[in-house]
């Protein structure tokens, strides 16, 4: 038989701090551990709720997705997840019939990506509150009862990819205040009680596209006022309550196509009075109530087509003025194209507007006449 030393006595008072010293680096984020298996799909509440049995005592860390897809059935709650701290790749929550809130998730703090989507008893998503930047994507879409996003308020730094789309009860964007720089694409469609964009102050540049799209009640764009260029397209679409464009007037350069269609409350383009250059087509057509294109007077440079068509009420096209005129401004070109003129780089389309604005010969005249009548009264003072 073996003899073993046991070495000298430790006091009683000593072993009991010896022991709650052990147990609190056994408890300590040093012990965190990797959950199993790398992508977790959870489709059931007994999933959720036996999901540290189920994937490892402990465990805080998703090395891949964490997919939650109720499709329909019975999850309603995330608590069974508050021991989660990091996700690597992306958090989906997917037609989860009964889920009205997102607590459960407190403690996660990183996360490539976010895609909360047809949810339609999602309330809010305060449990994302500790949530920090920067991130990849997040897609909120058709969420009904959704009425703000606050629970990203503390998300801070750039994003890649968002979308914020066909949440009938949204009310506003605020939680996305602490986002700022870069954004590749921007989609923010069919969002019915949504008022304006405030929460997108901080972006300064587009790398691709930006989308806003039958937001029914969106009045106010002024939330755009820090960004300065697009390097893809713009499109504004179906925007029923918005009267102005108000916001972008930082807006030098779009360097793919530039299209407002279907504003039916949209009277001015004066948001776009720095804008120099499209370098795509630009496409004007059937807003109702535009009367006048004084924003577009900046604008000396389309390298596509350039398209003003059955803008009802617009009688007043001398904004384009130096776009359409024969003299080349700025840099060389993009022009003659087939119109024959220098700053378009293709044609030049008019139909069904006033007939002020239905050629490019009535809007050249259209100009001369105010630019001799203003002439004539400046001189008579």
């Amino acid at each position: 038989m073996f003899k073993f030393d046991s070495g000298p006595l430790v006091p009683a008072g000593k072993r009991r701090l010896l022991i709650l010293l052990v147990g609190l680096f056994a408890a300590s984020p040093l012990m965190a551990a990797d959950c199993t298996p790398e992508t977790i799909t959870l489709w059931t509440q007994e999933e959720v709720d036996d999901f540290q049995q189920d994937h490892g005592p402990g465990c805080d860390t998703v090395t891949g997705f964490l997919q939650i897809y109720g499709n329909g059935v019975d999850i309603s709650n995330l608590a069974g997840l508050s021991n989660i701290t990091h996700v690597a790749r992306g958090v989906e929550i997917f037609q989860t019939a009964f889920l009205t809130n997102l607590n459960g998730l407190e403690n996660l703090t990183s996360v490539q990506g976010i895609s909360l989507t047809l949810n339609p008893l999602l309330e809010n998503i305060d449990g994302l509150s500790n949530l920090m930047g920067p991130i990849s994507g997040l897609s909120i879409d058709n969420n009904d009862s959704l009425k703000n996003i606050d629970g990203l308020s503390n998300l801070t730094g750039t994003i890649t990819n968002l979308s914020v789309s066909g949440n009938e009860s949204l009310e506003n964007i605020d939680g996305l205040s602490n986002l700022s720089g870069t954004v590749d694409n921007i989609f923010v469609t069919g969002n019915d009680a949504l008022e304006n964009l405030n929460g997108l102050h901080g972006i300064t540049w587009i790398n691709d596209r930006f989308l806003l799209d039958s937001n029914e009640t969106l009045f106010d764009i002024s939330g755009l006022s820090g960004i300065t260029e697009v390097l893809g397209l713009i499109e504004i679409i179906s925007n029923d309550s918005l009267g102005n464009l108000d916001g972008l007037q930082q807006l030098t350069r779009v360097s793919g196509w530039l299209y407002i269609q279907q504003n039916d409350s949209l009277e001015s383009l004066d948001g776009l009075s720095g804008l120099k250059s499209v370098d795509s087509s630009l496409r004007i057509e059937r807003n109702d109530s535009l009367i006048h294109l004084n924003g577009l007077t900046s604008l000396i440079s389309v390298e596509a087509s350039t398209y003003i068509l059955q803008n009802i009420q617009l009688s007043d096209c001398t904004g384009i003025i130096r776009l359409i005129d024969d003299i080349d401004d700025g840099d060389a070109g993009p022009g003659p194209g087939p119109s024959g003129i220098p700053d378009i780089g293709q044609s030049l389309y008019l139909s069904a507007n006033q007939l002020a604005c239905n050629s490019r010969e009535a809007i050249l005249e259209d100009y001369e006449v105010f630019f001799t009548n203003s002439f004539e009264v400046i001189e008579g003072d």
